[in-house]
């Protein structure tokens, strides 16, 4: 969930999705036998603030650094806007 995106156009809020789905694709994977991913909150931070066009943002969920069990992989979901 992103609140406060400015500006919320249509054109930003594209942006914003490429940039989370392009971190999604890029930086996380599957855990390990043996060990945990942890994604990070501020990749999803960077991620928004990287969006072409982006003044400003709050992401309000996930509040925390997101850990995934051996054999799951991230995805992006629904990216809610506030």
């Amino acid at each position: 969930v992103i609140e406060g995106l400015d500006p919320a156009s249509q054109d930003v809020q594209d942006a914003v999705n490429a940039e989370l789905a392009d971190t999604f694709a890029t930086r996380c994977g599957p855990s390990v036998p043996g060990s945990l991913f942890t994604l990070p909150q501020s990749w999803l931070w960077q991620a928004v603030s990287n969006a072409t066009g982006e003044n400003r943002h709050k992401i309000t969920a996930p509040g925390t650094d997101l850990t995934f069990r051996v054999g799951f992989l991230p995805t992006l979901g629904q990216v809610t806007f506030t």
